[in-house]
């Protein structure tokens, strides 16, 4: 878990608060992981990413301070491997297991037409390793 706030002098020398592009919102990560017999092993692993909005811009006003609204978002992973043998490893990873679209903290932060992306989707990975 991590959470910060902040404040820093402004330009006339009183306290401003600091925009969400040098202070991400809250930020929960966990996983549960099982091992299903000795050469297979499942872990799921979860993150929370809070809503922040510590200058109540209305939704969605474009600004190139870093100062936008951020929305939360959960995404989940799932990281299965195989031990094939003694050296050798399969594993199957999902990245966005459930395909939630949302845009990550600093481009929602900066939410201008030059900044402003969405995050990648369900990506799956296959890997082979060999320890020799």
């Amino acid at each position: 878990m991590t959470w910060q706030e902040g404040r820093t002098e402004g330009d006339d020398g009183g306290n401003e608060d600091i925009g969400s592009d040098r202070i991400a919102p809250l930020k929960l990560t966990a996983y549960v992981e099982h091992q299903t017999n000795k050469d297979w092993r499942n872990r799921l692993e979860f993150l929370y990413s809070g809503n922040r909005d510590v200058f109540d811009l209305a939704p969605n006003t474009p600004n190139s301070q870093g100062q936008g609204e951020v929305d939360s978002f959960f995404t989940v992973d799932l990281i299965s491997s195989y031990d094939i043998c003694e050296k050798s490893t399969i594993s199957l990873g999902v990245e966005n297991l459930f395909n939630e679209e949302y845009s990550p903290v600093i481009s929602q932060a900066f939410n201008n037409d030059l900044t402003y992306t969405g995050a990648q989707g369900r990506t799956i990975t296959l890997t082979y390793s060999l320890k020799w």
